[in-house]
Parts: C-alpha cells; structure tokens; sequence
C-alpha cells in the first residue's frame, strides 16, 4: 500500500541505506549561521593595487600641480579661448592615437596579438609616466612592461618600443630639416642648422641602410613595417 512505501521502515533500500554504518556515514557539514565576510588573498591583493594606483594618481597630481598658480592658469585659458585650446587638444590627441597605431603595427609585426584599443591604452600609460617620471623612459619601460606580461616576451617587447622611438626620430629629424629649408632658420645659429642637417642626412641613411646592416640580427616583420611606414 502506499501508506508502507512511504513508511522509512518498510523502504525497499532501508537495508542498503537507512541501516548504514552510523560510522562510515559522511560527516555533516556544519551550515554557517551568520554572514561572516571571507577575504582571498586574490582580492586583498587587488585591494592592495587599488590603493597603490590612488596613491600613486594622487602623488603623481601633486608634483603636476603642487607648485602651478592654477589661477593663473585659469587666466591663460580663458584669455586663449575655448575653441583654439578644443583644436589644438584634438589633434594632439589624434596625433598619439596614430603614433600608439604606428607602434601596434610594429608589435603586432614580431609576433604580439594585441588590438588597437589595447595599444592605445598602453600608449596613454606610457605618456603619462612620460610627463611625471624622472625620464622619458619610464613611459618606455611601463609600456614595454604591459605588452611583455611576463619576462619570456621582454625583450622582443623592449624591442618593439626601441624601434618605434627610431622611428619617430628619424622621421622628426628629416621634419625639422625640410622645416627649416623652406620656411627659414630664423635667429637659429648656423652651426645649429647644418647640425639639424647632418642628423637629418644620418638618419634617413640608416633608414634605408637599415636592412641591410641588421638583416642577420633584426626581424623581418621591422622591416616590414618599415616598408610600409616609407
């Protein structure tokens, strides 16, 4: 009857179960009786992060601001107007969204799987320890740090940054010399110019040089977006 079956003591497989040793039974486990708050050590460590990052962000704006007449700023550019400072911010802006493009392709040339957006960002870290570090390379050494993720990459991503600063000077010295030939030197001294010159000669030999003097010891994907950066 139905009544049995549902009876404990008349189960089928209350000699299979309900008579196991009380001994071999596995233990219970205790139910927590209060909201009690557990911390890994995975969120102590981000906890930790975070607040060297605040410390860091807020250091870093101090040495920026500390010693500036903010009020005096703030004269300069209302003076200068809004749509000239609008202007000149965006195409500052895009000029390093191009230069973070320009080293993409380089990175992505010797083997690194990144996107645009990942290079931009790590571009942007790099400028601002540019501005707020002791040197330009610790913006080099930050980006370099963020593309490696990991010592095994280091150096091909050491490398990466290293051939996009070639880049951006060969291409600034030949800048500055055709400058300088068609608008004038102005009050520049001349051993100044023919320096600029010089170096602008220099630079753009080595570019094209460069192949064939580092075939044995460069990638070829660098020379493959020297191509394509000529």
């Amino acid at each position: 009857p139905p009544s049995e079956v549902r009876d404990p003591r008349n189960h089928p497989l209350r000699g299979a179960f309900l008579d196991f040793p009380r001994h071999r039974r596995h233990p219970r486990v205790p139910v927590a009786t209060s909201f009690t708050t557990i911390e890994s050590p995975a969120t102590a460590r981000r906890v930790a992060l975070l607040g060297l990052r605040i410390a860091i962000s807020g250091a870093a704006l101090w040495l920026a601001f500390g010693a500036t007449d903010l009020a005096e700023v703030a004269r300069s550019m209302a003076a200068a107007g809004v749509t000239p400072i609008a202007l000149t911010l965006g195409v500052y802006l895009v000029g390093q969204m191009v230069s973070a493009l320009r080293w993409l392709l380089i990175a992505r040339s010797v083997g690194f799987a990144i996107r645009p957006s990942t290079a931009v960002i790590y571009y942007f870290i790099g400028m601002f320890f540019n501005f707020l570090g002791p040197s330009l390379l610790g913006g080099d050494v930050a980006r370099s740090l963020y593309l490696a993720r990991g010592r095994e990459r280091m150096v091909a991503a050491a490398a990466t940054v290293a051939f996009d600063r070639y880049v951006g000077f060969v291409w600034l010295a030949v800048l500055g010399s055709a400058a300088q030939i068609v608008f004038g030197s102005f009050s520049i001294p001349a051993r100044l110019v023919w320096a600029t010159h010089g170096l602008a000669i220099v630079a753009l030999a080595s570019w094209l040089l460069l192949p064939a003097i580092g075939s044995q010891r460069i990638p070829s994907g660098f020379f493959r977006v020297r191509s394509a950066a000529s």
